[in-house]
């Protein structure tokens, strides 16, 4: 079968367009198979046959309803609880119709006070025409960012802004006006995957705003969080612009700490988390938030068979992120200390009169 491979999540274009992952096969044929079952049952039940609720009652109806589209995970599970609640025949536990709504909206006031903190990257390399012999600014490819601070610093992965000559950076506004400014490289540190950029914020002129005023839109910079208090099963929500397509909310959980991935530099990143929520080509950069909206990871690699989302996402912790951004925004570089230790051939040893040791 096709090997597992650690896949980083920025999208890199090529003259026929973007590459994108189709889904598996399998999964469209298990979807399939699933729908000709429903179907096959409303025929028979059309035709006098005893249907799943004649039989076995409206609970076990439910429960086959919430099978077939298992797909959608604790999504089904809570309608099918919420639905025999409804009904009177719940359990105890079940949620209500109000809970879900609850919920609903607490995830979607939440998804609109942390958009504007997460920033569309573009980047360029820049090209000659071969006829003219022109320079020209080709678009090499996308990713997220987090807005980390009002000075303007975007935060995104290395491999993001990797092999570019240049970068724009698009904002949101919490009204929903749009600005694209040009970018500068602060910073970066290929063994953690992390790089800083920041807008250039004395070049209005140059920035496309859609708002309807010439002035930009506030910066919005991201709540910090902690993640060193993480524990498995926690929510989690991952913001980004997987496969160009800008704020995709998805949902999830921790499902793993103290994971290991490499970095482009071909160093190991300890102690990354793991998150089922949906992380795709294009999330790269982007914000994992904890239930309060704060960071808690920048989602960075999956591992996958197919290149697309398999389900397992990693993020490097927001702790780690802290001092990465700390050291290169004082000395535009990561700092790490040294014991200045180095090694002597035998030929080098015996010259310098060491014998032993």
């Amino acid at each position: 079968g096709a090997a597992v491979r650690l896949v980083l999540l920025s999208i890199f274009f090529t003259a026929s367009g973007a590459f994108l992952v189709p889904t598996s096969s399998t999964n469209r044929v298990e979807a399939r198979h699933r729908l000709g079952s429903l179907h096959a049952e409303k025929e028979e039940e059309d035709n006098g046959a005893p249907s799943a609720e004649r039989t076995h009652g409206p609970v076990s109806r439910r429960f086959a309803l919430a099978s077939a589209f298992g797909t959608a995970g604790g999504l089904s599970a809570a309608l099918a609880s919420a639905s025999a609640s409804v009904g009177g025949r719940g359990s105890s536990g079940g949620l209500s119709v109000s809970d879900l709504r609850r919920q609903e909206e607490t995830v979607i006031e939440l998804f609109e006070r942390t958009s504007p903190s997460v920033a569309y990257i573009n980047t360029f390399l820049e090209r000659r025409d071969p006829f003219s012999r022109d320079a020209m600014e080709t678009r090499l490819g996308t990713g997220s960012g987090i807005l980390w601070d009002r000075q303007g610093h975007v935060v995104t992965n290395f491999h993001v802004i990797r092999n570019s000559e240049a970068a724009e950076i698009t904002l949101t506004a919490p009204g929903g006006e749009k600005a694209t400014y040009p970018a500068v490289l602060v910073g970066f540190d290929p063994d953690k995957d992390v790089a800083v950029l920041k807008i250039d914020l004395q070049t209005l002129a140059a920035s496309r705003a859609v708002a309807s005023s010439n002035a930009p839109p506030p910066l919005v910079p991201i709540a910090l969080g902690n993640s060193s208090s993480l524990r498995v099963g926690q929510s989690v929500l991952a913001i980004g612009n997987p496969f160009g397509l800008d704020h995709t909310l998805t949902v999830g959980v921790v499902s793993g700490l103290g994971r290991e991935v490499r970095a482009p530099s071909g160093r190991p990143i300890m102690n990354v988390i793991q998150t089922d929520a949906s992380i795709n080509p294009g999330n790269s950069g982007g914000v994992l938030l904890d239930s309060s909206g704060r960071l808690i990871g920048m989602n960075t690699a999956i591992y996958s068979a197919s290149g697309a989302s398999s389900g397992v996402g990693f993020a490097i912790p927001v702790d780690t992120l802290k001092w990465e951004v700390d050291s290169i925004l004082r000395l535009g570089k990561v700092a790490r200390p040294a014991l200045g230790v180095s090694y002597l051939s035998a030929s080098q040893a015996r010259a310098l009169g060491v014998d032993a040791g």
